[in-house]
């Protein structure tokens, strides 16, 4: 070997333990090290922390996937007490970077929503222990939000040559909106009626998902207190949703950190068990009842919407992506502890917090941190209202502790007995209102007809679907695969936790889903199509 190249390598050799002592001698003092195990090629991209201990620092993504937890075998570490061993994982697939949580203890969050999967763009918030990331890439200029929206949102004259449905509105001007879709208030050339369309223009996947939810749900909640949805789907790739028209604000436009009056109070809390108690009744849980989602027409009137995330009670199966389980402010203890087995009594925990913050002008639990609030859900005993407003009464203050026990079994049990605890005394509305002639009309008979034209029959409240009464010849169709429910004069197709999955116009379903007539179904290799009887 020539002497030139013995001494370049003596010269790396040196420099490569030398670096490795110091790194040594570092973490031996406790400060934290990134440790990036074996070196893999970057793909422009990187994480800003932009909150907490590390603000400021950069973290490249790697080519395929980015683990970030506690543990030194990760890509990144935080060495804090907040982020598990293995806490979230960054994988790029398709062109889309995705977070997944790694069944965290304290959980992952985006835009202070606990999430366990999500596809991230960037300007979301990420929040891993004390630190707060956003997305950035290498090449990237310019506001990363107006970039996006631009992007995404289609314009009016696309939006109409898209959706043959909205050729009947004019569009009249944009309302304020939120990151995945854009509102438009618009007139009826037919009617004259004022409606709001909703727009979507997120790509992720679970955002469609709560959008479709959304459409299914408003479609058989008929209600005075609840936000009508007249109808909405996807046409030519646009998802599109068309509702009544708000123009009162939210709740949240009203409250500027003091207490609202009681009897304004009382009536806006009791519209709102009025809404939830004919949503329980059909066994739909709203699960993010906020300040943000409870609206007011132009007469002043409560009423309740975005039932995007709602769970419904008959479901078999959970989502396969994962959910976000509301936002942390109004959380229910059980969703705060990811309990799986969520009920109404949820909904009674976030109705108790608004009611509290109505009234004591703030919110029984508060950080900037919203893992703090979480743990405030959990553990700490929040203080009697009347401390911050002394004019509460106490039979009130004490309907609102009741609300936020953390044992549900002792809470309030139904809403009908919250409103009379607080003294509400309009009659319930339990049961379908008076259809608008904007919506679709009632569901027809139904029957499922077969490749070969053997029917099935939609009878009863409930007909089965598995592989004796489908296709015995079809293996693939389990023998408890999945069932057509009556409920609410729909009739609703759900999976009952099959091996193969059932699909609906060629999409699989975690959560049951509203047949119309022309929608195909497949079990297995066997395909079913819905017609009117």
């Amino acid at each position: 070997m020539k002497p030139m190249v013995v001494v370049i390598l003596a010269i790396v050799a040196t420099t490569a333990v030398a670096a490795f002592i110091w790194l040594l001698s570092r973490s031996s003092k406790g400060e934290r090290i990134i440790t990036i195990i074996t070196p893999k090629p970057r793909i422009g991209a990187f994480l800003i922390c932009i909150g907490g201990p590390d603000k400021g620092q950069l973290f490249p993504l790697q080519s395929k996937q980015t683990a970030i937890g506690r543990m030194g075998d990760c890509d990144i570490v935080l060495n804090y007490e907040t982020v598990s061993r293995h806490h979230a994982l960054i994988a790029y697939q398709n062109g889309q970077f995705i977070l997944y949580d790694q069944d965290s203890t304290n959980g992952t969050w985006v835009n202070g929503q606990r999430v366990y999967q999500y596809v991230i763009d960037p300007g979301d918030q990420i929040q891993i222990g004390p630190d707060i990331f956003v997305l950035q890439f290498a090449d990237q200029r310019g506001p990363v939000q107006e970039e996006i929206r631009e992007t995404f949102s289609p314009s009016i004259s696309e939006i109409k040559r898209r959706v043959y449905d909205l050729t009947e509105y004019e569009f009249l001007e944009e309302l304020p909106s939120g990151r995945a879709a854009t509102v438009y208030k618009a007139r009826s050339k037919r009617d004259g009626r004022i409606v709001a369309v909703k727009v979507l223009h997120s790509t992720d996947p679970y955002i469609k998902d709560k959008f479709y939810k959304e459409i299914e749900i408003g479609k058989v909640l008929i209600h005075p207190h609840i936000v009508q949805v007249y109808g909405g789907g996807n046409s030519n790739g646009v998802w599109y949703m068309v509702m009544e028209f708000m123009d009162g604000g939210t709740l949240r436009d009203r409250m500027k950190g003091q207490p609202l009056p009681l009897d304004f109070t009382i009536r806006v809390i009791g519209q709102m068990c009025d809404a939830l108690a004919y949503a329980h009744r059909k066994r739909i849980y709203h699960r993010d009842v906020k300040p943000e989602n409870i609206l007011f027409d132009s007469k002043g009137i409560a009423k309740l919407g975005d039932f995007g995330i709602a769970r419904l009670s008959w479901s078999a199966t959970r989502t396969a992506r994962g959910i976000i389980i509301g936002t942390p402010l109004y959380m229910s203890y059980e969703q705060a502890r990811g309990i799986s087995d969520i009920d109404h009594r949820t909904d009674i925990y976030s109705l108790g917090v608004v009611m509290y913050e109505m009234l004591a002008g703030r919110p029984p639990f508060w950080a900037e941190d919203p893992l703090k609030i979480l743990d405030m859900h959990l553990q700490a005993i929040p203080e009697p209202p009347r401390r911050f407003n002394p004019q509460i009464p106490e039979e009130i203050e004490a309907a609102i502790l009741r609300a936020l026990e953390k044992d549900r079994n002792r809470r309030f049990q139904t809403v009908e007995e919250m409103a009379r605890a607080i003294g509400y005394t309009e009659s319930m509305h339990l049961y379908d209102a008076i259809r608008t002639e904007l919506e679709a009309p009632a569901i027809r008979g139904l029957k499922l007809v077969r490749f070969d034209n053997v029917v099935i029959p939609l009878t009863g409240n409930i007909t089965p679907l598995n592989r004796g009464t489908v296709n015995p010849a079809d293996l693939e169709i389990s023998r408890q695969h999945a069932q057509v429910v009556y409920r609410g004069g729909c009739w609703w197709l759900e999976d009952l936790g099959s091996t193969n999955g059932t699909y609906v116009n060629g999409r699989r379903i975690f959560e049951p889903v509203m047949l119309q007539p022309g929608d195909e179904i497949r079990l297995g290799s066997t395909t079913l199509v819905v017609v009117e009887a």
